[in-house]
């Protein structure tokens, strides 16, 4: 339950958290600070197979990956962000021409604040999503303006490996539409356990349409 993931985390999860609130705003540091506390909070699910799905053992954050930049894994087209030991994001002067704007989470929350903090302050009660809230230091930011149809689709990588806490927020203006592809894959064999958080929020304005697959 709560008492023994608390346990097992323990002065790791404080460690980690000190190291992403560094250069966070004063709003997203009581924000993270207040989600740690709701994750600590809320009660845990106690059926047997949740149980075995959130075993935390050998858990160390310190080995959690931020977005240093990424050679190991290649792709080809005009918008794709992967998430390898680090976070590459690739958008094409055509796109970005058209406003479209695509950028590391850690940035837009200098550029795109307000927009940012808006939806971020949302209420949940969900525990996991609470310690996502809380210690997320990669993913991504997605800002589609009105009046764009984009013809190829966004693709978001995650080649788990490492300790993965990923916020992504995705904005779609009035009668924009776009279709996104979450591919999942796990990187490596090993037998170390791993933990793969992953947060995507959707905001879709009048008539806007967004298709999105996960595989």
């Amino acid at each position: 339950g709560c008492g023994l993931i608390l346990f097992i985390l323990g002065d790791s999860m404080i460690e980690h958290l000190d190291e992403v609130l560094n250069n966070d705003p004063k709003w997203l540091k009581d924000f993270r600070q207040e989600s740690l506390k709701k994750f600590q909070s809320l009660p845990t699910e106690s059926s047997a197979l949740f149980m075995h799905q959130t075993k935390f053992k050998d858990f160390v954050f310190s080995e959690s990956k931020s977005e240093k930049p990424n050679t190991n894994f290649h792709l080809d087209g005009e918008i794709f962000a992967i998430q390898n030991s680090g976070l590459t994001i690739k958008i094409s002067n055509s796109l970005k021409n058209k406003g479209i704007v695509f950028k590391k989470i850690s940035e837009a929350i200098e550029t795109h604040e307000d927009l940012i903090k808006n939806i971020l302050m949302k209420d949940t009660n969900d525990k996991f999503s609470s310690l996502n809230d809380a210690l997320f230091n990669t993913g991504i930011f997605l800002y589609v303006p009105d009046n764009i149809i984009l013809n190829v689709p966004v693709r978001l990588v995650n080649l788990v490996g490492e300790n993965i806490f990923s916020k992504n927020i995705v904005f779609v203006g009035k009668n924009s539409k776009i279709s996104i592809i979450q591919e999942d894959y796990s990187s490596n064999y090993d037998s170390d356990t791993k933990i793969y958080s992953d947060s995507l929020d959707i905001v879709a304005k009048d008539n806007a349409a967004v298709e999105f697959s996960n595989i």
